[in-house]
């Protein structure tokens, strides 16, 4: 069994002598990367070697990840980008799972979905198919690269979609999610690392969650929309029927219309709506445990800590928004793009 540094990497140069020079660079690149960290971190060479598991197991899993096949997925249509879909049926439903490339949809006036990828990896990265009526776009497995932390791609697809698509599901781990002129029933978006956005962006129900990173909805129509950030802002503006924003470590921000309900809630970070003004009028509760509040609606101005309930005409619209560790801001405006 190897044991030391020197050994290491004196075999896996040798076992890496058949693949790709930039790749066995890259690779070899990361691997001193890690023993590095690993020695500066009170490991010893032997404990790091264990580890990373003998060369042997290394070589065989990336062969493994780099399968091009997938004779598990049954009734597969494979298509790559730059195509339409080609599926027997039409779209309607798109499934992403991507761990670094960045991916964009906008709407279009187009028959079947369309797809542009800006490297020339996608063979080596990805695989795209449909399988009845979802096409589905997924990065190949290789969880060595992910064991040590390594980054693989920057690379960005953008789709076009056509208004037969009416559900989205997308995962995507240290690249940005942004959908721009899109109608569609529902929506299941998630980022870790990195931002999600949206501009003029409809749908029935949206739910989209970011860990350490930002949320932002420009001019957004949706009937129930729900936004939280583990680490990060969180920004919408537009038409909803039921706001939900969450955070734990960022700020809120809403300007919008808004039917039934707006629910904020920040664990360390401030809150801020503007809403336009409820002809029913409203129900509001805010309260902050070491912040101030600062309320300014039916043309009356209120400032408070800790806690502020009120209620005024038929209460139309119930407004809860709670913080933790910041300050609140609510204010009713008779127009949002003035915000007066």
């Amino acid at each position: 069994m190897i044991n030391t540094y020197k050994e290491y990497m004196q075999e896996l140069r040798r076992a890496l002598a058949d693949f790709d020079p930039d790749f066995s660079a890259e690779l070899l690149e990361d691997f001193e990367t890690h023993f590095t960290e690993g020695i500066e971190s009170g490991m010893t060479e032997e404990q790091i070697c264990r580890e990373l598991g003998s060369v042997e197991s290394v070589i065989a899993e990336l062969k493994d990840d780099f399968r091009a096949s997938s004779p598990d997925i049954p009734k597969v249509t494979g298509i790559r980008p730059g195509s339409s879909s080609a599926s027997q049926q039409p779209v309607t439903q798109i499934r992403i799972r991507l761990f670094t490339a960045s991916v964009s949809l906008q709407g279009g006036n187009v028959p079947d979905v369309l797809c542009d990828y800006n490297r020339d990896d996608f063979s080596e990265k990805f695989e795209m198919y449909t399988e009845g009526n979802t096409l589905v776009l997924r990065e190949k497995p290789l969880s060595l690269f992910r064991r040590l932390g390594i980054a693989r791609t920057d690379g960005r697809f953008s789709f076009t979609v056509p208004s037969s698509v009416n559900d989205l599901d997308i995962s995507d781990t240290n690249g940005k999610i942004h959908l721009e002129n899109l109608s569609v029933s529902s929506a299941c978006v998630n980022t870790v690392n990195s931002k999600i956005s949206a501009e003029h962006f409809s749908a029935g129900t949206c739910d989209f969650h970011c860990v350490n990173g930002r949320i932002h909805l420009e001019d957004s129509k949706v009937q129930t929309l729900k936004a939280s950030s583990v680490n990060g802002p969180v920004y919408v503006s537009g038409t909803c029927e039921v706001l939900e924003l969450h955070s734990t470590n960022g700020s809120l921000q809403a300007s919008a219309d808004v039917k039934k309900e707006i629910s904020l809630s920040a664990v360390n970070g401030s809150a801020s709506v503007h809403y336009k003004k409820a002809p029913g009028g409203a129900e509001i509760d805010l309260s902050s445990n070491c912040g101030n509040i600062s309320a300014f609606f039916n043309d009356t101005h209120l400032n408070s800590r800790k806690n502020l309930r009120t209620a005024y005409g038929d209460r139309e619209l119930n407004i809860t928004v709670h913080t933790q560790n910041g300050s609140i801001r609510l204010q009713e405006v008779a127009n949002l793009s003035g915000q007066e």
